[in-house]
């Protein structure tokens, strides 16, 4: 199936123009990414581009977008061996 079919057809099922599916996902795979100092989106390193799994992607988006203190406390709670 072609790139176009793909988009089209989620679109659709999405109820939105293929021009909005495209920014929705664009927007998605923003989140949680680091800013550089200009403020410009930083790219990812290289290893996490190829190497991690898309829950294993996801989570390290999330986990980047917390503020501090909630990152602190998943963590602890995630170094809790039970």
């Amino acid at each position: 199936m072609k790139l176009r079919d793909q988009i089209a057809g989620t679109a659709q099922r999405a109820r939105r123009s293929m021009n909005s599916e495209i920014v929705a996902r664009l927007e998605q795979s923003l989140i949680g990414l680091p800013l550089d100092d200009a403020g410009a989106v930083a790219q990812p390193p290289v290893a996490f581009t190829y190497d991690l799994t898309y829950d294993e992607d996801r989570l390290i988006r999330l986990y980047r977008s917390m503020e501090a203190r909630r990152r602190d406390a998943l963590l602890v709670v995630m170094s809790d061996p039970y």
